[in-house]
């Protein structure tokens, strides 16, 4: 579910960004799923072949309701709050 899951946040990005220009040195393809935002708008804001596509989460009366529907770029959505509001854990 994550590239370099385990490692810190400055050292799993930077081996993200590495491995995506090593598939694309190679002319490799594939999938990569993350939830590092900067990830994201480094590949939006690169000349590289990159495209990213995300699924978006509604919050209603504090439940999260999923569509399913795969839209381009980066989530806009956010549901940490939601989660930890469930869990009896106010922010």
């Amino acid at each position: 579910d994550e590239v370099l899951k385990g490692t810190n946040t400055k050292d799993r990005h930077e081996g993200a960004k590495a491995l995506i220009k090593k598939l694309l040195e190679y002319n490799g393809s594939g999938l990569i799923s993350t939830h590092d935002l900067a990830l994201g708008h480094w590949a939006d804001s690169t000349e590289l072949d990159i495209k990213n596509y995300c699924f978006e989460v509604e919050v209603e009366d504090d439940q999260m309701q999923f569509d399913y529907k795969k839209r381009s770029g980066v989530s806009k959505s956010f549901n940490a709050s939601a989660l930890m509001k469930n869990m009896g854990i106010d922010l």
